[in-house]
């Protein structure tokens, strides 16, 4: 027979081992349930992210249409307060007015800011249509 100590040594060091894995398995266990929930969580964060960008998508589908429709809407009313008076404005330009400016080349230079502005309005075609 071994000795009782040698014996005695023995299991303890077999019962410390095994307390050792079993603080392991603990320890693993633990750190299963916490990856577990953040799988979770990111999960969660990635269905919200998903969602907000699709949200942020369409709302600037919808700002770029009625952005699109105000312009059009900005560029008539423009068209139909600003053409006539263009007009207004080119028909009355005259060589005697022209001379009789104190400052000819300021002459000059407004009508041809107001053609410009008639043919960036295509004011042409605007009053060519009629109200």
């Amino acid at each position: 027979m071994s000795d009782p100590i040698a014996r005695s040594d023995a299991l303890d060091a077999r019962i410390a081992e095994a307390t050792g894995t079993a603080d392991q398995i603990a320890h693993l266990m633990r750190a299963s349930r916490r990856n577990r929930w953040l799988i979770n969580v990111l999960a969660v964060s990635v269905a919200f992210d998903i969602a907000l960008s699709a949200a942020v998508i369409y709302q600037q589908i919808r700002v770029d249409g009625i952005t699109h429709r105000l312009d059009a809407t900005v560029t008539t009313q423009r068209q139909k307060a600003l053409c006539p008076l263009y007009q207004v404005f080119l028909d009355s330009r005259s060589a005697r007015a022209r001379s009789a400016s104190p400052d000819p080349a300021k002459y000059d230079h407004a009508y041809e800011v107001i053609g410009d502005g008639y043919r960036v309005l295509d004011c042409a075609a605007v009053l060519e249509k009629g109200p």
